[in-house]
């Protein structure tokens, strides 16, 4: 990458006035050899220069991280036989074989030439007891054999870049490693169509595919199942919500329609409700609404229009009094400018307008007259529900939608929902049969 701008080692002996060179011959040699050591591929330099090119999505991307011997090496060879250097630096990149860190002056389609042994530098950019340090090694040469991994230390920073990335805009995947064959420059340019599609058949498939390289087929039991006798079988769509307001009063919601006036109307009547229990004890209700009929194209069952789940995310930072902006996991799934709610430091409730946003960040925010604690939990205060019961208005955030099938015959608890964090909600009942022979089972459904 660095290829396309000019590189100071290479002009350096030309900067350099006559008398200079006339009084000190090796100058020039000394700093082009200088500057050599500071412009490698994740070198100092280069990473001054070419900064702005490391944070964009295409230069992190779909990285070659290592390959691996072909032949084996004595601790004198200067040139090493590997499987491919596709994705290594063209010169002075830096490899790890075993304990030993090497250099090397040029490469082959399958090898790198010019190597220098027992070399120093960084392998890790972080300690483990001290997360803030880099490791730096001296090492020795040594013996490898035949198929020994290489390691390509020049992309450490690049896969740094790459962790930060997907969490900022891919949360859920920044410890986890994509698949070989993923292309996750494409990935990670689209993860919101993913994440929008979240508890749909394709998202399944999308997240094995992304994670494991593998298809496959998710089966409903509901399209399964013998039917004994005349029991029967009814479509339901289960809506989690969260209570905001008269929480008591959702009890008698059976029965009640409910309404979301944003981001579109949409209204159902509850034809069976459930208080479960999430993370810390909290309460929040299962709401069931008959799915198995539509009457005409504006309905799906007894649904008009499109629930909508309320977006969540967390703050990353601490908020002080009179900031303008908020620093967030992401914003996807919130308006471009709108309403939040949260919780003041001290425990009481705020809410704040903000006036823009980007991936990360709300800006152009009111005024903030108290301190905000890191790991808030920030709502989104203009997509909630809300229904008319004993002549109260009930307010809720919508947690989670689930199709799902209930028969008539079963009992309360057909379908047990875990909610974890905020985030996570109990799937469907699901085998998931991977090509290959492979199976994988779907948790947290249970009958």
């Amino acid at each position: 990458m660095t290829e396309k701008r000019v590189q100071l080692s290479t002009i350096v002996k030309s900067q350099v006035p006559d008398y200079v060179r006339t009084d000190f011959p090796l100058i020039t040699e000394f700093l082009k050899e200088y500057y050599t050591g500071q412009e490698y591929q994740g070198g100092p330099i280069d990473l001054i220069n070419n900064i702005d090119r490391y944070l964009k999505i295409d230069s992190f991307t779909n990285r070659v991280y290592s390959t691996s011997l072909s032949r084996s090496i004595n601790t004198i060879d200067d040139e090493i036989e590997v499987s491919s250097t596709s994705g290594f630096p063209d010169s002075y990149g830096l490899l790890k074989i075993d304990n030993e860190i090497i250099t090397y002056t040029g490469k082959t389609n399958r090898s790198f030439t010019g190597c220098v042994r027992g070399f120093s530098g960084i392998c890790e950019l972080s300690k483990e007891n001290a997360p803030d340090e880099v490791l730096f090694e001296t090492t020795n040469a040594e013996v490898h054999r035949n198929e020994a991994k290489v390691l390509n230390l020049s992309v450490l920073f690049l896969a740094e870049f790459l962790n930060k990335t997907k969490k900022e805009i891919a949360f859920g995947f920044e410890d986890r490693e994509f698949y070989s064959g993923l292309d996750q420059n494409t990935f990670l340019k689209q993860v919101r169509s993913f994440y929008a599609s979240k508890g749909t058949e394709d998202s399944f498939k999308i997240l094995f595919k992304a994670l494991y390289g593998v298809n496959v087929e998710l089966i409903n039991p509901a399209n399964l199942l013998f039917r004994p006798s005349d029991a029967q079988f009814n479509q339901v769509e289960s809506i989690v919500v969260d209570p905001t307001l008269n929480e008591t009063e959702f009890d008698d919601i059976q029965n009640i329609t409910l309404f979301q006036d944003f981001p579109s109307k949409s209204y159902a009547p509850i034809t069976y409700s459930e208080r479960i229990l999430g993370k810390d004890s909290k309460v929040y209700y299962r709401l069931d609404v008959d799915a198995g009929y539509n009457k005409d194209i504006t309905f799906d069952g007894a649904i008009y229009g499109d629930f909508k789940v309320t977006p969540k995310t967390k703050l990353v930072n601490p908020v002080s009094i009179g900031s303008s902006y908020l620093d967030v996991e992401s914003t996807v799934g919130f308006a471009k400018t709108g309403n939040i709610s949260f919780k003041y430091s001290d425990g009481t409730s705020g809410t704040l307008y903000y006036g823009s946003k980007t991936i990360n960040q709300f800006r152009d925010t009111g005024y903030i007259y108290k301190e905000i604690k890191e790991e808030e939990n920030i709502t989104d205060r203009d997509t909630f529900a809300y229904a008319t019961i004993n002549g109260k208005k009930v307010q809720c955030n919508i947690s989670s939608i689930i199709s799902c099938g209930k028969s008539s015959g079963a009992s309360t608890s057909v379908v047990l929902f875990q909610y974890f964090c905020g985030q996570a909600i109990g799937a469907i009942l699901a085998f998931i049969f991977i090509k290959h022979k492979q199976t994988l089972h779907c948790p947290n459904s249970l009958e």
